[in-house]
Formats: C-alpha cells, structure tokens, sequence
C-alpha cells in the first residue's frame, strides 16, 4: 500500500481565490476540482488556473479530478494538467474496471512510465457513482495498479437510482449507501490500496464531522473526502490515533516481544492473539 493520507481537500478549479487558500491548507491532499464544480463554460479557464497552480508546486501533495473518461473533457482536462506531472488524478463515475485501464493508458503516454513505478501518476478512483459499477463491488478485480485508492459517494448513485434521500432522520446512511460504503472498504482491503471516506456535507456541524471521522477511521478508512478548508483539522484528527491509542499498540507489541514464541499474551486481564498485535502495528504507523 502507498503512503497513507487522512484528508483529500476538494477545491473549485476556477476559484482564484480558492486556490489560493489552497496552497497554505494543512490538508493531505489537495483535489482541484475540474468535474462537477466547474460549469460547462469555465472548464477551459479552470484547466489554465490549474496548470498555473500546479506549475508553481508550492501546494500539498496534489490531486485533480478530471471528468469522466468516457467524455471529450477529459482529454482536455488531462492535457492541460499532465505537463505539470500531478500526483494522483481523481476518475469519477466509473462503469467498469475498463475505466480505470483507459484513463492508465492515457497517463502512460503523458508520463512515460509503467502502471507499477512508484513514480508514475496514481489514479483514485471513485467506485460507487454508477450502478453499473457498484454492482462490480465486491469483489473488484482486475484493476490497473495505477488504481492505488478508492473512495465512494452518494448524491451520483442516488441520482442514478431515483432515491429523494441518502440519509434517514437520524443522520444515518440509508442501506443502499452504508453497502456502498462498506463494499468501498472491503474492495480497498483485498487489493491492498487506500480507502477513502466520503465527503460530510453539513460542513458547519463541527460536532457531527469529529463524529464520523472517528467512526470513520475506527471503520478501517485510511481517510476522508473534505469539501471546505474547515473541516480539514477535524478529519487529521479523526484519523490520527490519540496518544493513550499509540500508548497502548506499543504495550501490545512489547507484550508479544517479550514473548516472541507465543501465539498469545495476556494483557490487563485480557488474551490477545496475533490479530491484536497486526492492529497494534498499523495504529503505531498511523501515529508517525
């Protein structure tokens, strides 16, 4: 699995201003947007504001989400801003693997590279937009290895299915999206690449945010989707293990060294197996 990033702060590509805060955000990530936060005619004037952003390299690790593959734009989109050798290109509204291997075929002309080196553009994809392809999930196989996240959203499938709501009285998922959700994770897993949450919409409820980018993270998400400035220390926070957390994997990794030809150890009272001390090992890498 590459690098782990908690928060994937989205950003209007034809925002000046915007994109100016952008480059002192203390996100992640930072997507610029040229999909569907830009209207049909300031795409062209997006892709030149990008260009110069990502020229100037002065902003986090960067991301840009293109339009679907199966569109005139995002040829366009990609040769605008693959001069300037972004990071990671974001792919919406997948309908299939294929998806994935068309968008790779064409960062291959742009940056030379194999699907598999380190240094070529990584693709993440988001995989819950279409019916079509949350079908697919899971398990989804075949994927390009350029694929090295996955994230989910609601308000496109929802669209696609008709649905007047994703979420009940209470603030939970509805059915349909808490599957998606939990597909999203299950798919990252067994191909061993970043899970990304979805975006909390009700970017002014604090609260609500620190709630779910802690649920998140205890879920097994990697990260999260941002959609304003603010709610980007809420979720590096979620997604960083508290000190009594790092305190605690590193009493259950001296516990199982101090007895390193045991299956299990004992611990305040409690037996631990191998599953523990896995856990233990990844919430001490989430805190460096």
């Amino acid at each position: 699995m590459t690098q782990r990033f908690r928060s994937w702060l989205f950003v209007p590509a034809d925002s000046e201003r915007k994109l100016e805060k952008s480059r002192s955000t203390d996100a992640d990530f930072v997507v610029y947007d040229l999909e569907d936060a830009v209207q049909a005619d300031r795409k062209d004037l997006a892709r030149r504001m990008v260009g110069a952003t990502l020229s100037a390299d002065i902003a986090p690790t960067q991301c840009v989400r293109v339009n679907p593959i199966d569109t005139a734009d995002c040829a366009r989109d990609l040769a605008a801003v693959m001069p300037y050798n972004p990071r990671w290109v974001m792919l919406p509204k997948l309908r299939s693997a294929e998806c994935a291997d068309m968008l790779a075929s064409q960062l291959r002309e742009f940056d030379g590279k194999s699907d598999d080196d380190p240094e070529a553009t990584r693709i993440i994809a988001i995989v819950t937009e279409t019916p079509e392809m949350a079908l697919r999930l899971p398990p989804l196989t075949g994927l390009n290895r350029r694929v090295q996240a996955i994230t989910w959203g609601a308000e496109d499938l929802s669209v696609a299915v008709g649905a007047t709501a994703t979420r009940d009285s209470r603030g939970e998922w509805l059915p349909l999206y808490e599957q998606m959700r939990s597909q999203t994770l299950l798919a990252a897993r067994a191909l061993n690449i970043q899970a990304i949450d979805t975006l909390f919409a009700a970017f002014k409820d604090t609260e609500g945010l620190n709630t779910y980018a802690t649920r998140s993270a205890q879920d097994g998400f990697d990260g999260m989707l941002a959609i304003h400035p603010a709610q980007v220390s809420s979720i590096n926070t979620g997604f960083t293990p508290s000190a009594e957390d790092i305190r605690h994997a590193q009493r259950i990794v001296e516990a199982f060294a101090a007895q390193p030809d045991a299956g299990a150890v004992q611990l305040d009272g409690r037996m631990l197996d191998k599953p523990h001390l896995t856990l233990a090992k990844k919430i001490l890498a989430r805190g460096t």
